[in-house]
């Protein structure tokens, strides 16, 4: 198989271009953005591993409809772990971790796991974990140069800042409109990097 042709799935965040709303809002605190990662992996991973039971307990009309009441009841326990452990920090999340999870990375994994038979290791796995690490990646450095500090994601009611520099270099990253050009320019990058080695985006 030629390489341009190998089965490719692509980062979730700068690739499809997912989610990009709850992204943006809530990436601009490393703390709530880490939050929002960890709620995203534990549901995707967890709703992965579900998926060949759906696709042998129920028949194909049913399998969507059970696979997204499946992913609205772990983004509820989750927002209810979240705001037990850090009721600031998951204030600031906010709604946008059902918003994500149901309405966004959900769709995609229905899209290939509700009728495909290959183990959601192979594709889901990589997908997951590419969104966990950019989310974090982009909120540390959004709230780093946006705004000299680094709010930890420890918890308590009063979160932990840590400041990293005297004044912000750059207040543009820390709002929404930087958050955009920040992205932007991420997915320009991701797409060279793909046409370089031979790969498209489908």
């Amino acid at each position: 198989m030629e390489r341009k042709n190998a089965p490719f799935l692509p980062d979730p965040v700068t690739g499809s271009l997912i989610g990009l709303c709850p992204i943006i809002a809530v990436t601009g605190n490393f703390g709530a953005g880490v939050m929002m990662a960890v709620g995203v992996l534990i549901s995707m991973l967890v709703l992965g591993a579900t998926l060949p039971a759906l696709r042998s307990l129920f028949p194909e009309r049913l399998r969507a409809p059970v696979a997204f009441a499946l992913a609205a009841s772990l983004s509820a326990g989750y927002a209810l772990a979240a705001g037990a452990y850090s009721p600031s920090l998951a204030s600031l999340v906010g709604i946008f971790i059902p918003l994500t999870i149901v309405n966004c990375l959900v769709l995609t994994t229905l899209r290939r796991g509700i009728r495909g038979d290959e183990p959601f290791a192979s594709w889901l796995l990589p997908s997951t974990f590419l969104y966990f690490g950019i989310i974090i990646a982009i909120s540390a450095f959004r709230e780093a140069i946006g705004l000299g500090r680094l709010t930890l994601p420890v918890p308590g009611e009063v979160p932990m800042t840590l400041v990293l520099f005297d004044a912000a270099p750059m207040r543009l990253l820390a709002a929404p409109a930087g958050g955009f050009m920040l992205l932007g320019c991420l997915a320009g990058l991701y797409r060279i990097v793909l046409r370089k080695g031979g790969r498209r985006i489908p």
